[in-house]
């Protein structure tokens, strides 16, 4: 039995068995529900799954796909059902802490992915769904290569496109998180954030749909009240600047990855397999490393 939890810890599930095999999907619709690279989920027969807690804390938005299930109260993504499929719910394993018997077989829906991650490691690459043609894997940018230059403008969407945001202006490291608390948040293996002072943030759409929750203390997380997408996180000892969910953006942010951080807690079901430094830790547990990768002094 494998038991995950939400966020926030109201809504506690379990599946009976193995789950099987897993996909790492890249296109537009899980990048904007997960605020990531791609959702990683896995598709159990609904017998074998169980909400053991909170099921009055669910909330479901009606996707044209199906319906997508997360926490109202700190919009962990937990489940989706696939219209056709009624036999069937889409768990997302991000929620899960523990080892989980899972067998991870490709990447899909690549020629969507964020232009900003680069795919790295053996697992084949499709570039629709399974059964559509392989996509090479492009040869890894030298590590002095500077990535592409920033547009004026970035416009990001949740995945309901209730939530637009617009930032103008510079934003800082991209950096990818791999805390307990990013995945649950994300449903997926890390969260891939970026830094964006507020004075350069500008709600275009459905800031009414923005809700919070405290996910440790002096730490808030924004999601769509409407479809859980997660939109940002803030600190309260640093109110000038927010962390922008990448899995949201529309347009290349001129950023590549500086590094994996907290990759002591990170999913066991995950790999690393590209060649960026990996922290045990925050960044502010490694300070002297990071500087030295920001190229500081």
């Amino acid at each position: 039995m494998s038991e995950g939890e939400c966020l926030c810890g109201r809504v506690r599930y379990r599946v009976a068995g193995p789950f099987g095999d897993v996909r790492y999907c890249h296109c537009s619709r899980c990048r904007r529900a997960t605020g990531t690279a791609f959702s990683a989920n896995a598709k159990v027969e609904a017998g074998r799954f169980e909400v053991s807690a909170g099921r009055g804390d669910i909330r479901e938005y009606e996707a044209p796909s199906g319906p997508r299930a997360f926490c109202g109260g700190c919009g962990a993504p937990i489940y989706a059902r696939v219209t056709g499929e009624p036999d069937y719910v889409r768990v997302r394993l991000g929620g899960f802490d523990g080892p989980v018997d899972a067998r991870i077989t490709a990447h899909v829906f690549v020629g969507s992915k964020g232009p900003w991650y680069e795919i790295a490691g053996p697992l084949p690459r499709h570039a629709e769904a399974i059964g559509s043609p392989l996509v090479a894997a492009a040869a890894a940018p030298a590590a002095a290569e500077p990535p592409p230059g920033a547009p004026a403008e970035l416009t990001a969407s949740c995945f309901c496109g209730g939530i637009g945001i617009s930032v103008r202006g510079k934003v800082g490291p991209l950096v990818y998180c791999h805390c307990s608390r990013c995945r649950k948040s994300s449903g997926s293996a890390f969260s891939a954030n970026v830094n964006v002072r507020r004075k350069y943030w500008r709600f275009a759409a459905g800031e009414e749909l923005v809700r919070e929750g405290e996910s440790s203390p002096g730490v808030w997380r924004a999601f769509c009240s409407r479809c859980g997408s997660p939109v940002y996180s803030r600190w309260d000892a640093d109110r000038s600047m927010l962390r922008l969910r990448l899995g949201l953006v529309n347009e290349d942010p001129g950023r590549r990855a500086l590094a994996h951080f907290w990759v002591g807690s990170k999913a066991p079901w995950f790999e690393i397999a590209d060649a960026l430094p990996r922290f045990e830790r925050g960044p502010a547990d490694h300070e002297a490393e990071v500087a030295r990768l920001l190229g500081r002094p």
